[in-house]
């Protein structure tokens, strides 16, 4: 419960200060750069930076997990959109919002404030982990969303830029990667050496990115512009994409839980992080997609408002049934 009014209460401030304030957009919108393009790269090239090298084994599944989200989320989607009569442009942005998630902040937001929260339970879910694996699941995910995700949602396909693929993020994960690989690990970390007092300062940069983001989101939610008339259409989109994201995907989580008894198989930690990326709201990237191209702005607005408004309200339950599992929390941790 602390941790979901925390993410409300963040979210909160922005909203607030967007709609009621006057807080200008230009300020979001420059704040949310600089996080997306230091801030967070550097919180997740100092958290792999300080993981070892015998823990990336773990995190080669996350690439292959991303496939196997995605190509699920599409093929249900297309069919889902495919029994509804919608326009091909609303069909085609229904489609792009129910197969790709918010693979980055909010799993990252909710992993750290969890752990503070939670304390006992840090160690279990993985302390240093979880940023290697969402790591790891962008290095697919990504350029997928950048490229796959755009062309679906606006029928453009155009020449994909090179730094539509190579993001900050990416390249903060490929860093941190190539830290752990080439063992310049221990050198960061050495408090006798001159590096160490340059990554503790990376370090504390990357870390204020969780509570702007949040308070960023909010900010954007507070300025979506779906028109004055909500038609039966953007209705009928937002809880077919919510049916995807917050139903079907999280029932399939459960169901190879038990099925292929993946807890023998997989750490808490990595479930943990498997279980937040199944279960996320659609990516927000895909707003800014509809806009800069001009299509499908006003049901992706709404459909981004309902299903984060949604994600606030059954994200408790989510966390209380994922903890419930078997093997997930030890005997009087909580």
């Amino acid at each position: 419960l602390y941790t979901i009014l925390q993410l409300v209460i963040l979210a909160g401030i922005g909203f607030v200060l967007k709609r009621f304030a006057g807080w200008q957009q230009d300020f979001f919108q420059r704040l949310s750069r600089f996080l997306v393009t230091y801030a967070l790269p550097l919180y997740l090239f100092t958290g792999i930076a300080r993981t070892k090298l015998d823990s990336l084994s773990g995190a080669g599944l996350f690439p292959l997990f991303a496939l196997a989200i995605l190509g699920v989320g599409l093929g249900v989607s297309l069919l889902l959109f495919s029994l509804v009569r919608f326009r091909a442009g609303d069909r085609r942005a229904g489609v792009a919002l129910a197969t790709f998630g918010n693979a980055a902040y909010l799993p990252l937001s909710i992993i750290a404030i969890f752990q503070l929260t939670v304390p006992k339970l840090a160690d279990r879910l993985g302390g240093n982990y979880p940023a290697l694996y969402v790591g790891a699941f962008l290095l697919t995910f990504s350029p997928l969303l950048w490229s796959a995700g755009n062309l679906i949602l606006t029928r453009r396909s155009g020449r994909i830029r090179v730094t539509q693929i190579v993001t900050p993020p990416f390249i903060g994960v490929a860093a941190g990667f190539i830290v752990v690989i080439t063992g310049l690990g221990p050198l960061t970390m050495n408090q006798q050496l001159p590096l160490y007092p340059v990554f503790r300062a990376l370090e504390m940069l990357g870390n204020v990115t969780f509570p702007m983001i949040l308070v960023c989101l909010g900010a954007m939610i507070a300025d979506l512009r779906f028109g004055s008339t909500i038609r039966k259409e953007m209705v009928a989109m937002a809880v077919l994409v919510s049916g995807v994201r917050f139903l079907f995907l999280p029932a399939l989580f459960f169901a190879a839980f038990y099925l292929f008894r993946l807890s023998e198989h997989l750490s808490a930690a990595q479930l943990w992080v498997l279980y937040l990326e199944v279960t996320a709201p659609p990516a927000t990237n895909l707003s800014v997609m509809a806009g800069s191209a001009g299509v499908n702005e006003h049901n992706t607005a709404f459909t981004l408002l309902v299903t984060y408004v949604a994600y606030m309200v059954i994200l408790p339950f989510e966390l209380l049934l994922f903890l419930s599992l078997p093997g997930i929390v030890p005997p009087g941790a909580i």
